[in-house]
């Protein structure tokens, strides 16, 4: 296997390795199940919409984390009428998202391919530390990627240079030292602008093909595969 030119390889975790969704279907699913809520699943989409904004406006500093927990479960409920307390379904929503550590595919297979090239690995997540925590400690990925860094625990969200700065130092690497070092995300908003804005390579994670942003950099490279990814990484692999 070919040695890449990167020597620390930043990796985001929902989107990009986990498959987010199919967790917070199955947390949902349970949860609204436990709080008596009727076909749960029917009024899940409406959840993702609202959920997804909702961390947008994280990113942006609209919002804080503690606040997003539950806001999203009250406009929800508020939208269809429903009588459940939106702060204990957040508690007991996040404790059942913390055992669902569904993969996307082949993202094991992935990782394990950067491991062996000698490349060190980290996770850079806006995700809650609880929740993260629990997923990559019940997932084959906990033994590949010991090193999780969380925007809840840094005290910065990405893609603010504060996450960086604060993961950076975690790692012990000082914030100027940014050669040698690329991010791999989904999120064009938080992984690449943050990665992007903090003088790192990035490239975006694309499966689903979507359009750049408007003014996006022409220059950021895009894979749509973990195959892709890792030719971009020059790391020699069996992948397509």
């Amino acid at each position: 296997m070919k040695r890449m030119d990167y020597e620390l390889v930043l990796l985001d975790a929902d989107g990009t390795l986990f498959d987010f969704d199919a967790a917070a279907a199955a947390a949902f699913a349970a949860c609204g199940s436990e709080s008596g809520i009727p076909d749960a699943s029917l009024i899940f989409p409406r959840y993702l919409q609202i959920n997804h904004g909702l961390w947008a406006d994280l990113e942006r500093g609209g919002i804080d984390k503690e606040s997003l927990k539950s806001e999203r479960f009250r406009r929800l409920f508020a939208e269809f009428s429903l009588t459940v307390d939106a702060a204990s379904f957040s508690v007991r929503y996040l404790q059942l998202l913390a055992t669902q550590a569904p993969l996307l595919e082949g993202a094991e297979g992935f990782v394990r391919t950067l491991k062996e090239s000698g490349v060190r690995l980290a996770v850079v997540t806006n995700g809650v530390a609880s929740v993260q925590r629990g997923r990559f400690s019940r997932s084959p990925l906990g033994a590949l990627i010991p090193e999780l860094m969380i925007s809840e625990e840094l005290g910065a969200e990405k893609p603010s240079r504060a996450f960086f700065s604060e993961a950076f130092r975690c790692l012990g690497r000082p914030a100027t030292d940014t050669e040698g070092v690329v991010v791999v995300g989904d999120s064009w908003s938080a992984d690449i602008e943050g990665a992007l804005g903090f003088g790192l390579d990035a490239i975006w994670f694309n499966p689903a093909r979507k359009g750049r942003p408007d003014g996006a950099r022409p220059e950021v490279a895009e894979a749509a595969s973990y195959g892709e990814v890792l030719a971009l990484l020059g790391v020699a692999s069996v992948w397509k």
